[in-house]
């Protein structure tokens, strides 16, 4: 049961409108006043762009920083903002949509829940941002998210591996993702997650057949960069096997996402340097 998937487009298609463009007034006050309350007046925001080319690929990510009003002070504050990037191919269309409905019923209906199970059991909260708000209007999907910037978080340098602490760090919470979601299945046995959180049963590899040539055009190109470098590291035997399973990548994908307890338990999906933060 998987949260979410980055991919590369491919070259046919073409980014139609701005993303940035969708982000607008209405949008920051709701953020606003979910984050700090009715009283809090906006004052001020704008558009701090931070990401670095190939930092995402599914969304683009930027942030708003916020000046407001509340009380007798004046404050700052900042959003992380993922939007739909406006790859406006119809497949593309289709896996956006996707995406953004399952981060945002996670984060509105099946966090909460885990969260919970963690807490009854005596243990804190799973450490992934706020949501603050969204827009799941088609084509002009975003999400709002508290900025973890703020608290001291940052990327580490995703051309460089993670020290052992860090690797233990991540392993840590990802465990606990997973157990909490077997906590949350112990909770109500005869229901499954699947069904209590529709979300869950829409994946990249069962959308439609054009998505899955799509998918397997988009790995295909990633096996033929594995291919050359496993032959210019003289290791032709395993270049013969990738060429050879090449034909069946997406049905090779579905089969390692088969649901087998006691395996059976929500992963994250993208789990990867770019979406993880450390202090």
């Amino acid at each position: 049961m998987r949260l979410s998937f980055s991919f590369s487009v491919s070259a046919e298609a073409t980014i139609k409108r701005d993303p940035l463009s969708f982000i607008t007034e209405q949008h920051v006050k709701s953020a606003l006043r979910k984050e700090k309350g009715d009283d809090a007046q906006l004052l001020v925001w704008s558009i701090n762009n931070f990401t670095e080319k190939g930092d995402n690929t599914a969304t683009v990510v930027t942030s708003v920083v916020v000046d407001y009003h509340l009380g007798s002070e004046t404050h700052q504050t900042s959003y992380i903002i993922k939007l739909n990037p406006c790859i406006m191919s119809t497949l593309s269309v289709l896996f956006t949509t996707m995406i953004f409905e399952k981060e945002v019923n996670f984060y509105e209906e099946i966090l909460p829940d885990l969260n919970h199970m963690l807490n009854n059991a005596g243990q804190e909260s799973l450490r992934m941002p706020e949501l603050f708000h969204s827009s799941l209007k088609e084509n002009n999907e975003l999400v709002f998210l508290n900025d973890l910037r703020r608290k001291g978080f940052a990327m580490v340098n995703k051309f460089k591996g993670q020290d052992e602490t860090h690797v233990r760090l991540a392993l840590k919470e990802l465990s606990r993702l997973h157990a909490s979601s077997i906590l949350l299945q112990a909770k109500a046995p005869d229901t499954n997650l699947m069904e209590r959180y529709p979300s869950l049963n829409k994946d990249w590899y069962n959308c439609t057949d054009e998505m899955k040539k799509m998918l397997h055009q988009v790995f295909s190109g990633k096996y033929d960069n594995a291919i050359e470098i496993l032959k210019g590291c003289e290791r032709h035997t395993v270049a013969a096997w990738v060429e050879k399973i090449r034909p069946n990548i997406v049905d090779l994908f579905q089969e390692q996402l088969t649901k087998i307890p006691p395996f059976e338990v929500i992963c994250h999906g993208d789990f990867w340097n770019n979406n993880m933060l450390f202090r």
